[in-house]
């Protein structure tokens, strides 16, 4: 590849990011960017959302239902607990829970500790810790990641090509889509997990936990 195709390939990288990160992809199953989670004085929270995104299945718009209890564990092992709104599709009749920006699919900690801990930056030795992620659970993040790592350069470059019309240039781009990302939106506001799992879980997908189920 030239060093010209390469560098359309990364512009068109940041277009792709820029569309997750602004909320331009019409569809939501978990996530959602204007979510927000508001706190009381009992150290209670609830996700308040002001729209109603489509069903990540057949794209239609979903209904309320109700709500759910959801916790949220903070570095140090901080737990608190909230409502997140559950969404039905008249449609095709699922029902999907609508999670905070901060908040990853399957899991309680917060997405900037698990990000901090895969980039190296909350380690074991790290006292604000306290145990609380333990090490068992930082390295099965890690392993996590490193699992679906295929999945995520495979799918970010489809849909990519075939949703936002990036081109084959992008599509075919050898620089690691997971690594541009965790570079690039290292230590902002908008963590690459989050656009990782709003690129994956709002169009209809899933990441494979880690360990793996059993068949």
């Amino acid at each position: 590849m030239t060093k010209n195709s390469e560098r359309k390939g990364h512009c068109e990288l940041l277009v792709l990011a820029d569309l997750l990160r602004n909320d331009l992809m019409a569809c939501a199953m978990c996530i959602i960017s204007n979510c927000e989670a508001d706190f009381n004085l009992l150290g209670e929270w609830k996700c308040r959302g002001d729209e109603f995104p489509v069903c990540p299945e057949c794209q239609t718009p979903m209904k309320y239902r109700d709500t759910r209890l959801r916790h949220i564990r903070r570095e140090g092992g901080v737990k608190l607990w909230g409502r997140i709104r559950r969404l039905f599709c008249k449609n095709c009749h699922r029902l999907h829970n609508e999670l905070p920006t901060n908040l990853s699919p399957h899991k309680h900690y917060e997405v900037d500790v698990i990000e901090g801990v895969v980039d190296g930056v909350i380690t074991q030795d790290d006292l604000e810790s306290e145990d609380y992620p333990c090490a068992r659970t930082m390295e099965r993040w890690k392993l996590w990641i490193e699992h679906n790592r295929p999945f995520i350069e495979g799918y970010v470059r489809s849909v990519g090509f075939r949703l936002l019309k990036l081109g084959v240039e992008f599509l075919k781009a050898q620089e690691s889509m997971l690594d541009y990302l965790r570079d690039k939106f290292r230590d902002r506001e908008n963590h690459w997990l989050t656009i990782i799992n709003r690129l994956v879980y709002n169009t209809g997908a899933s990441l494979e936990p880690w360990p793996p189920s059993a068949p």
